[in-house]
């Protein structure tokens, strides 16, 4: 590197620890459904690229596409967690065989 090139590469180091600290909740909120937030582990925000000037450091890439790949299963794993609980609040609304209601279903307004 020139002497005149700035060196942003503490920029992305501290860019890669901010999205592992919430990959990082994500994946235990992913595997523990009573995972809650607080002061300390906050929901974590949307995830939008940094605004970074020049290019990742050639040291960093691999930690970077790692972080990537841990950031698509746990995307995989929260859209699946998501259809599991869409499919039981389905079960749960839908009548159980044998369940009467209790309130008549039809009323004769012929009497």
């Amino acid at each position: 590197m020139s002497g005149d090139a700035p060196d942003h590469g503490h920029d992305w180091e501290a860019a890669l620890d901010s999205l592992e600290r919430e990959v990082r909740l994500a994946e235990q909120m992913a595997v523990d459904p009573s995972w809650t937030p607080t002061a300390e582990q906050p929901v974590p925000s949307a995830w939008a690229p940094p605004e970074l000037e020049g290019t990742i450091p050639a040291g960093l890439v691999a930690r970077a596409q790692e972080l990537l790949g841990r950031q698509a299963a746990v995307r995989a794993e929260l859209a699946r967690s998501l259809d599991r609980a869409r499919a039981d609040l389905a079960r749960l609304r839908r009548p159980t065989p044998g369940h009467r209601p209790q309130a008549p279903a039809y009323v004769d307004i012929s009497a």
